[in-house]
Formats: C-alpha cells, sequence, structure tokens
C-alpha cells in the first residue's frame, strides 16, 4: 500500500502541476501532501501532522514564517486545508478519468483525520478508493491511435454571477424546465418580430445612408441577442456548443462549453458548464476546444495552444476522444 500511495502522488504530481491553484496557500499543502507521500512512504498511509506539513512548506515551498506557535500552525493548515478541500470538489471529475485513463483501479481522494483534542494533532493524508462504474465510458475505445487523443474534463476558474447557476448544472425539471423554455421562445419570437420589422423597416428608408444606419442598428441588435442566449438555443439540438461570453471568465481561453445531458427516462435534463483538456499527440501542448471557424464550420474542435492552426484534433465530449484533422 505504501509503495502503491507513492506511485498515486507522482501521479498526481503529473497532473496537478500546471493548475493555477498551486500558487495559493491550498496548492502549496497539496504540493506538501504528495511530496511527503513520495518521500516518506511508511507515514503515508498514517498521514502527515500540521507541524510536518507547515515545516515542508516553509523550508521548500514558500515563507509562512518559522512560528514556534502550535495554535498558529494549526490554523494556517486548516484554513488552507478547507480551500484544498473545495479545490477538490472541482478537481476530482478529472482526476478521476486521468487515472481511468493510465489504467488504475483506484483514485485518490485527500484524507483528513481529526485529531480530537488533548494534543493529538490532525493528521491529512492520501486515500485509495475504487473507481466508480459511472467515470468509465462503456464506449470508449480500448485503446487510441498514435493521432488520436483523450480529452479530460477539467474545472473551470470560479464561476460568478448568473454563470453560477450552471456550474453544478441547470436541472430541467418543474419549474426551471419551463422557465427555461419559456426564455427560449421568447428570444425566438423576439428574432421573428426583429425580422419582420426589418422587412417593413428597410423599405421606408428614403436614402442609401438611412439604408445603411438601419441595416446595421438591426444586424447589431440581433447580433447582440443572439450573443446572450444563441448557444442556449443551440446546445439542446447540438448537446454541446461554446459557452456565451458572459459566461467565460476574464481569465479564461474562451474554451468553456455548455454541454445538454439528456437523462432518461425518467432523470430531468440538464444543462452543465464543462470544459475540456488533452494532451497534443503530436507535440504535447494543451489541446483546448474552441469553435472550427470557416475552416471546420459548425464544429467544434480542439486546437494546440503550441500550433492552434496545425496540430487541429476533432472533439467527441461524450466519448471524450478526437483524431487529427489538422493538415
Amino acid at each position: 500500500m505504501d509503495e502503491q500511495l507513492s506511485n498515486i502522488a507522482r501521479n498526481l504530481q503529473k497532473i496537478s502541476k500546471d493548475w493555477p491553484e498551486k500558487r495559493r496557500r491550498c496548492g502549496q499543502v497539496l504540493d506538501a501532501l504528495l511530496q511527503l507521500t513520495i518521500d516518506y512512504p511508511e507515514k503515508a498511509e498514517e498521514g502527515f501532522t500540521n507541524i510536518e506539513i507547515h515545516e515542508f512548506i516553509s523550508s521548500n515551498l514558500h515563507n509562512w514564517g518559522i512560528s514556534t506557535e502550535t495554535d498558529e500552525v494549526r490554523r494556517k493548515v486548516t484554513n488552507a486545508w478547507k480551500d484544498l478541500e473545495a479545490l477538490w470538489v472541482k478537481k476530482e471529475n478529472g482526476i478521476a478519468q486521468r487515472f481511468v485513463n493510465l489504467g488504475s483501479t483506484a483514485i485518490p481522494k485527500i484524507y483528513k483525520v481529526l485529531g480530537g483534542g488533548g494534543g493529538i494533532s490532525n493528521r491529512y493524508s492520501l486515500r485509495l478508493e475504487p473507481i466508480k462504474e459511472v467515470i468509465e465510458q462503456a464506449k470508449k475505445k480500448e485503446s487510441l491511435d498514435s493521432n488520436e487523443l483523450e480529452y479530460f474534463e477539467d474545472d473551470v476558474d470560479e464561476l460568478k454571477g448568473a454563470a453560477k447557476i450552471f456550474a453544478s448544472g441547470f436541472l430541467l425539471g418543474g419549474i426551471r424546465k419551463w422557465l427555461f423554455l419559456g426564455v427560449m421562445m421568447l428570444v425566438t419570437l423576439n428574432m421573428l418580430v426583429l425580422l419582420f420589422v426589418f422587412s417593413l423597416g428597410i423599405s421606408q428608408q428614403e436614402t442609401s445612408g438611412q439604408v445603411v444606419r438601419f441595416i446595421g442598428a438591426f444586424v447589431f441588435i440581433l447580433w447582440v441577442e443572439w450573443s446572450l442566449f444563441g448557444a442556449f438555443i443551440q446546445v439542446v439540438g447540438n448537446r454541446v456548443q461554446v459557452a456565451p461570453w458572459w459566461t467565460q471568465p476574464w481569465s479564461s481561453e474562451g474554451d468553456w462549453l455548455l454541454v445538454f445531458e439528456k437523462n432518461k427516462p425518467a432523470s430531468p435534463n440538464v444543462i452543465k458548464l464543462k470544459r475540456y483538456t488533452a494532451k497534443c499527440s503530436t507535440c504535447g501542448g494543451v489541446v483546448r476546444v474552441h469553435k472550427g471557424g470557416f475552416t471546420y464550420l459548425g464544429r467544434l474542435v480542439g486546437r494546440c495552444d503550441n500550433s492552434p492552426r496545425e496540430h487541429v484534433f476533432s472533439f467527441d465530449h461524450y466519448l471524450r476522444i478526437g483524431a487529427s484533422i489538422g493538415s
């Protein structure tokens, strides 16, 4: 078990190395836990104390200060651990998918054992849990060719405002279903009214300048409305669509997706915000999903950060696989 936990920790280091949260205290605690698990496998199952984690971080990762106050050390590690638990909830889907890809029969979980007072410290460790069947796709190919890749679900930056509604899934059941249908019907009706107004108004313009201004105003209004709600209309039929701009955080690459999960027969359908990335089979770079543009009109494709025009891949969000379609 000790050696298995060490191997799990090494794989987690590779998976998490580019997480932006590594700059925060919660990421530093995770780094400390993983490296301590590797360095001291005989203690990995029992776990590591607040003081051991604090000392490792202060000596190797970041200046947390050399505190001799036990309460101060406990407070820092405990608060960072709470943030790490919240981060883990966002990351665990992608972590599980990656461990399935590695052929693992178990996935890691971060674990805390309360000390219970009396000078007994909390202990923090990695635990292994059996992989849930729901993680594995029944239709997934057994192996991938050299020009193929596998996409993994990745968490997104913390959602704010209206976009937060779709973070855990917007269930299309009960009043929410009728609210969603009502809004989509109003948007569609409004566009039809705009087209009717345009057909009447264009003939009332007397000069070419007025015609140009009228067409410009009409196109602008239609574009604004479509950019706000068009993705929600498209996602029902396409099952996946690039999310509208107002759900994309400023720090993102514009690669958030709306995913329509058609649950049947009894469960309500749901719309979720997700992000998928993959490792480029050509150069090893990060592949992100974007609209296909004129070259791949009407499709979503994966483009490598290192060579977005040449290293291009198809994107199947259901099977989470893609094949090279670049030149």
